[in-house]
């Protein structure tokens, strides 16, 4: 769930979810900037769940509420981790194991070029939608309407 605050209401059923998730071996990816985006409850049902963390690069309170976890690493090694690598703690074997990953750079540059010729496709896709199905404008209203309760 990337960047949960926007949509999280109902705390309750949220840290149910969390606490009993694994016992139906689901697992919950929570992606966020800080814990106080999160109802205080619920980030520390998630904390207690034992979860695993990735953690890139974040404010320093973000790493002192980590600190145990991330431990080996100090806070101030945790703010001077270069872009694109992320600390690592991953549970297993009732064990914290800690790590730094260097993670895959983005497919895409700041000019927008990938890895191959990047073909700009907006008038394909308005003119497909107006020949073979419903008008943007109307796709874009119905989606609307059928997801606003979600917001």
């Amino acid at each position: 769930m990337d960047e949960p605050h926007q949509f999280i209401s109902g705390a309750k059923a949220w840290q149910r979810m969390v606490v009993e998730s694994r016992k139906w071996r689901l697992g919950l990816i929570f992606m966020f900037h800080d814990w106080s985006q999160l109802p205080r409850d619920l980030s520390k049902i998630i904390k207690s769940a034992g979860p695993h963390y990735t953690l890139y690069s974040s404010s320093k309170r973000t790493f002192m509420d980590l600190k145990e976890e991330i431990a080996p690493f100090t806070v101030e090694e945790a703010l001077k981790v270069k872009t694109h690598y992320a600390i690592n703690v991953i549970k297993a074997n009732n064990q914290y194991h800690q790590f730094l990953a260097k993670m895959a750079k983005p497919p895409i540059d700041n000019n927008k070029n990938w890895r191959h010729k990047y073909i700009d496709r907006k008038d394909i896709t308005k003119t497909c939608s107006n020949k073979y199905g419903n008008n943007l404008k109307e796709i874009k209203e119905n989606i609307y309407q059928r997801e606003k309760c979600i917001y």
